[in-house]
């Protein structure tokens, strides 16, 4: 199986995106060291709907919020 990582080279600080097998070795393009893999948080969204998630239900509520008062500020205006 094949994976997209980040890579980054101790030597010479170079940052790369390979596609490689897992556990496959990374050479660095510049110097030829090998390459340490880099975690990188993984991306997602709570969703706010179900109050499961009180701190995305609160984002969501402001941004509610915001939206409300500034088409209400402009109605008045």
């Amino acid at each position: 199986m094949r994976v997209l990582d980040d890579y980054k080279c101790p030597e010479c600080g170079t940052v790369a995106e390979r596609f490689v097998a897992v556990g496959s070795p990374v050479e660095c393009e510049v110097c030829g060291s090998a390459m340490d893999r880099l975690v990188s948080a993984p991306k997602f969204h709570l969703e706010p709907f179900s109050g499961d998630f009180p701190s995305a239900t609160r984002n969501w509520e402001r941004g509610q919020y915001a939206k409300v008062a500034k088409a209400e500020a402009k109605a008045e205006s």
